[in-house]
This record gives structure tokens, C-alpha cells and sequence, in this order.
């Protein structure tokens, strides 16, 4: 089974929504986390989203995207950015590759990530989340998911 890990939206334009109402050691924790989980598996996919092309990624990310390429952009909350989303570039990228199993991070839980879950889900690819590498609209780490769960992802 192939897999691939989809980081979303930790660009520096939403994170510094975030620095008000978190510490800098929570934001620097959260980056480095979805590092590590990153590295962890050499085979994996790993592809990075955003939805405005000047928005950077923090530097903590620059080795992922030199061994893994850059961004790819999306107009809408979902990484499967296309209508009919069978027919979307990411369908079209991860089916070439023979993945079978994304796991989804990065941010919002109720907002892109939530969308990005739900169109895998539906196109049949067996969907992870780990809490610990999602941040939430408030700012919170570790959000409640259960209403993805019960759509058919599995928590991790």
C-alpha cells in the first residue's frame, strides 16, 4: 500500500493568524512535528498546499520541499482543487503513483483539511489524521475529530 502525507496551508500567512493567541513554542513545536512525521517514511509522497502563490512556508519546511518539490496551489479549501474532483490534478497525480492511503495535516480541522479529507474519502483513498499535526480555526492543537472519524477516517 503507497502512501502520501498532505500538508496543508502551514504557509506563513495563516500561521501569523496564530501568534497572538499562541505561544511561539506551540507554533515551533507544531511545525517541527509534521518534520518529523515527514521524514519518517523515505517512499512516502509528500506534497504541500497553499492557496496564495506569495504565501511562504515556514523555513523548518525547506528541506521537505527541496526533497519533495513545490507547492501546489489550490483555489478552494480542498486540495482536490478541481471539479469533477475525479478529474483534479491530485486525483489524476497520486492514481500515477499508486497511492492508496493519504494521511491529511496542517490547517484548519473544520475547514480545509476537513474538505481535503472529504473529497479522499470519497474517491475511495483510506484516509489518517493525527490531531497532533492539526491545528484548529482557534489555534488549538490536538482538535476534536471526531466528526471526520465518523465520516470514515481513521485517527491515528
Amino acid at each position: 500500500m503507497k502512501s502520501a502525507l498532505l500538508i496543508i496551508d502551514v504557509t506563513d500567512f495563516y500561521l501569523n493568524e496564530f501568534k497572538g493567541i499562541l505561544q511561539i513554542e506551540t507554533i515551533d513545536r507544531f511545525l517541527w512535528d509534521i518534520v518529523r512525521r515527514a521524514s519518517q517514511n523515505l517512499n512516502e509522497l509528500i506534497l504541500l498546499f497553499t492557496d496564495f502563490c506569495s504565501a511562504k512556508f515556514p523555513p523548518e519546511f525547506d528541506k521537505l520541499m527541496g526533497l519533495h518539490g513545490p507547492p501546489w496551489y489550490k483555489d478552494d479549501q480542498t486540495a482536490f482543487d478541481y471539479e469533477p474532483i475525479q478529474e483534479s490534478d491530485l486525483h489524476i497525480h497520486l492514481q500515477e503513483h499508486n497511492i492508496t492511503k493519504v494521511e491529511v495535516c496542517g490547517l484548519y480541522a473544520h475547514w480545509c483539511v476537513a474538505a481535503t479529507v472529504q473529497d479522499a474519502l470519497q474517491l475511495g483513498y483510506e484516509v489518517s489524521l493525527n490531531p497532533k499535526l492539526i491545528l484548529n480555526e482557534d489555534g488549538k492543537i490536538n482538535p476534536d475529530l471526531s466528526s471526520l472519524e465518523q465520516r470514515g477516517a481513521m485517527l491515528i
